[in-house]
């Protein structure tokens, strides 16, 4: 666990002493765990959602995980007969790129449909 030890110390506070005589103190650091984006896709059409930094690129569902604070922006580029509505979810909306600072896990929904129907 991270935190202070030895010397008289423990925990996470701050660590002060008067040095009356050699002390050692260990300061010990764990790393902050990753946070997951998820990406769904919804509707009748088809396309792709990527993401910068890089770890979302895919046609279907999909999760990446990313530092703790990264700011992530997604793209949706639809194929070919169909459309990219909006999307859902972690704050995004619209049709634009969706931008969100991961400080937790979260799930977007990007919707396609098609153009028109081929019936």
């Amino acid at each position: 666990s991270s935190g202070w030890s030895g010397g008289g110390f423990s925990g996470t506070g701050q660590c002060s002493t008067v040095m009356s005589s050699d002390q050692t103190v260990v300061a010990t650091f764990e790393p902050i765990p990753p946070v997951t984006l998820t990406v769904t896709k919804d509707g009748q059409g088809n396309g792709t959602v990527t993401s910068n930094p890089p770890g979302i690129d895919c046609g279907g569902t999909c999760t990446a995980t990313f530092p703790r604070n990264t700011v992530v922006t997604l793209t949706a580029s639809p194929e070919i007969l169909s459309v990219f509505d909006d999307w859902s979810g972690s704050g995004c909306n619209g049709n634009g790129p969706c931008t969100i600072t991961m400080d937790g896990d979260k799930t977007v929904e990007a919707e396609f449909d098609l153009i028109f129907n081929l019936d």
